[in-house]
């Protein structure tokens, strides 16, 4: 899920120029990881672990707080493991942290991979200890050992990406990726060979920021600047029609309770969804981590 600061270019092509800074305030402030009361295992809340920063018990309002990080700067995405294991990209510092066990006060976040051709780094997943990031400036994925740290190659590139922001895996080992500035949603094997578009502005697609495989397969794609969320096959890229409205959408997480999260950029909240894409539960704010 983002939770940093985003860069918004205003020159082709997307390495670096003409680029201005945009504050993305998106309902956690600081790298607060809050937990429900009486939440023994937090983790695993979330089929897809993205939303461990965001979850709380909204009806009694209340939560604990179990770590605060204070030396990540401008946070962008976050990566849970079930180990407890965090990756968190630093947009702005262009480096990846990572806390080896986040319920530990004595493990704290340290920088995996930095600089060396990763410009913005955005999203990411990790699969058999390699961790794959989104690099929104260079238009491209890039391979790390999530062990060590070591670069091991990228792929993509801007015949295919402009500005690559969410990423998801799914079935078959296909490489999902929202690609913000062309509007489109393109995927990848994860050995870097591109299997096609999954969706463009045909379907009134504008400004892709995150992408989430839904249960039932299908995809589900934040258009930012429409106020929506749309739905797609993810195999034969059908368009099945709009999944919700929310105020500039960004991220994306599914909750084991079916609903779907999803952050408002505009109203600095998580709006909850059910799976009719009918906002009917209580949003999360910002304010609720202050």
């Amino acid at each position: 899920m983002r939770v940093g600061w985003r860069r918004k270019k205003t020159a082709n092509p997307c390495n670096g120029n003409g680029l201005q800074l945009r504050l993305q305030t998106v309902a956690v402030v600081s790298l607060r990881l809050s937990i429900s009361n009486g939440q023994d295992h937090f983790l695993p809340q979330f089929s897809n672990q993205a939303l461990q920063f965001a979850y709380k018990t909204w009806n009694s309002k209340t939560y604990r707080q179990v770590r605060q990080l204070n030396n990540i700067d401008k946070p962008s995405y976050v990566l849970a493991t079930p180990d407890g294991g965090l990756y968190i990209s630093s947009f702005m510092k262009n480096e990846v942290f990572f806390v080896s066990n986040v319920f530990d006060l004595h493990s704290h976040a340290v920088t995996l991979i930095q600089g060396f051709g990763l410009d913005g780094p955005w999203g990411m997943v990790l699969d058999n200890q390699i961790l794959y990031v989104a690099s929104f400036a260079t238009d491209e994925i890039r391979k790390y050992n999530s062990v060590t740290g070591e670069f091991i190659t990228s792929f993509g590139g801007e015949e295919y990406l402009d500005c690559p922001e969410g990423i998801q895996l799914g079935a078959n080992k296909t490489l999902y990726v929202a690609s913000f500035l062309n509007d489109k949603v393109v995927k990848f094997s994860l050995d870097g060979n591109f299997l096609g578009v999954v969706a463009d502005q045909r379907s009134g697609l504008k400004g892709p920021e995150d992408i989430l495989l839904m249960k039932d397969g299908s995809l589900l794609v934040t258009s930012h600047y429409t106020d929506n969320i749309l739905k797609f096959n993810p195999h034969t890229g059908q368009f099945l029609g709009e999944f919700g409205k929310v105020d500039r959408p960004v991220g994306l997480a599914l909750g084991y309770d079916g609903h779907v999260y999803v952050t408002s950029y505009s109203t600095n909240s998580i709006v909850i969804l059910d799976n009719t894409g009918t906002a009917n539960l209580p949003s999360i704010f910002d304010d609720d981590y202050m």
